[in-house]
């Protein structure tokens, strides 16, 4: 509609404008807020099953290492003993670390809830998968550990950790 006040003309022409911007605005916020929630609750299960899985997998610490193992009564290697934690909680992910890195979505160190996967290289340099374990929160996660024989839980900072580590998963 053509105003025969210029003043008026700019007048509605603006509050047009506003109205745009508002509704961009009003967009935007929902859109961060909506990735905000997305990224703070995340968890493809519901937080029960990722305490069952906790739970599962600290049962089993102390529990002696063996390659190739995939079961309490034989022992586990790292792929076996998460595997073996995620079958006992009904997830089927398959049994090698590679197998394992394929699934769930993507997460940075920083983001690392509890119940993720954590992955790390024998080799800085070579950048494949040699290892997985389950995180637990504050900084700490659970593996079987070929060095000491046995499941244990180790710090994520701990030099060897640290240097070594490839990503984590969130399944």
């Amino acid at each position: 509609m053509v105003m025969k006040h210029g003043r008026e003309t700019v007048w509605a022409v603006g509050k047009s404008s506003r109205a745009r911007m508002l509704c961009r605005t009003i967009l935007v916020a929902l859109a961060l807020f909506s990735l905000v929630l997305v990224s703070q609750e995340s968890q493809a299960y519901p937080r029960n099953k990722i305490q069952s899985i906790i739970q599962t997998a600290q049962h089993q610490l102390g529990v002696r290492y063996r390659r190739g193992g995939d079961r309490p009564e034989v022992g586990f290697d790292c792929s076996g003993f998460v595997s073996w934690v995620l079958a006992q909680n009904g997830i089927d992910l398959g049994r090698s670390s590679p197998e394992l890195i394929r699934h769930g979505v993507k997460v940075s160190r920083s983001e690392l809830l509890p119940g993720d996967l954590v992955f790390f290289t024998s080799n800085r340099k070579r950048k494949h998968v040699a290892h997985v374990g389950i995180y637990l929160g504050g900084g700490e996660f659970i593996h079987a550990a070929s060095n000491n024989r046995r499941i244990q839980v180790n710090d994520l900072s701990e030099d060897y950790w640290s240097k070594h580590f490839y990503g984590a998963r969130r399944i």
